[in-house]
């Protein structure tokens, strides 16, 4: 367990570079989904939101706006401090913990209206624990509450064993640095095999007139579609939204799920 939270810790550290420019193009998606998706929140009456993958706490922030009450986790302390700090900065007030998926309903006693585990974090479970983190979300989930679930698709990601894949790039005039980055991907020749990803990040600072250069490296799992799906069945859930989508991460499947298990 330590390994796996360092490997992930490290490979998603901020020192890697800001994630608004790394992980611009999942960022902008993410804003239009949920303005798509704005309308199922508001049927089932959605107030209280948790993000069980946060990251710097983005959705948090855009969910904030919009009037909810947002509450996070996520598997990297860095990455818990780090959406602390933002949401801090944005005079935003969240409870943002350290916890696995796995363990996240021992380490919440609360139920939400809305549960969140977006981006490709599944793809970092092998597949009993891509299980066991469906069920644990279904057991923070309010009944006839809903959870927003996206992932790669990882039979058609594992048929294309894509090289190379841009990441990000932008200009921070703030800081007065440019971003630049991209994965290299080796796919192994089953679908039931871990692939390995590299990742390489060149940052500019023009002020100083300096280069850095930063590279990381995790192995992720091809999730695949059907065994979610089965999953989602097992815990009575019934799936009321669907998008195929590569805006944001290539091969994205995002599915809003309403939670019909009794108490």
């Amino acid at each position: 367990m330590d390994n796996k939270i360092n490997d992930i810790s490290n490979f998603y550290s901020a020192e890697n570079g800001d994630f608004n420019y790394l992980y611009k193009d999942h960022i902008d998606f993410s804003k239009t989904l949920f303005e798509e998706v704005e309308l199922i929140f508001k049927e089932y009456n959605v107030k209280s939101v948790i993000d069980c993958c946060c990251a710097v706490g983005n959705d948090l922030k855009y969910l904030s706006q919009k009037g909810y009450d947002v509450f996070g986790s996520d598997l990297s302390f860095d990455m818990a401090n780090a959406a602390t700090r933002s949401l801090n900065n944005e005079n935003i007030s969240a409870k943002i913990i350290q916890s696995d998926v796995l363990y996240i309903n021992e380490n919440t006693e609360e139920k939400f209206d809305l549960v969140i585990f977006r981006g490709n974090a599944l793809g970092h479970l092998n597949n009993d624990e891509q299980k066991r983190a469906i069920d644990n979300l279904f057991r923070i989930t309010k009944e006839k509450g809903l959870v927003f679930l996206d992932f790669r698709d990882g039979q058609t990601y594992h048929r294309k064993r894509k090289k190379i894949e841009l990441r990000g790039y932008g200009n921070d005039k703030q800081h007065k640095k440019i971003y630049f980055s991209f994965y290299i991907l080796k796919h192994p020749k089953s679908i039931f095999e871990q692939y390995k990803i590299k990742s390489k990040t060149l940052i500019f600072d023009y002020k100083k007139f300096r280069f850095k250069y930063v590279h990381g490296k995790i192995e992720a799992n091809y999730v695949i579609f059907d065994s979610i799906i089965d999953r989602i069945k097992y815990n009575n859930g019934q799936i009321l939204f669907k998008k195929t989508s590569s805006d944001g991460f290539p091969e994205l499947q995002s599915l809003i799920i309403l939670n019909n298990r009794s108490k």
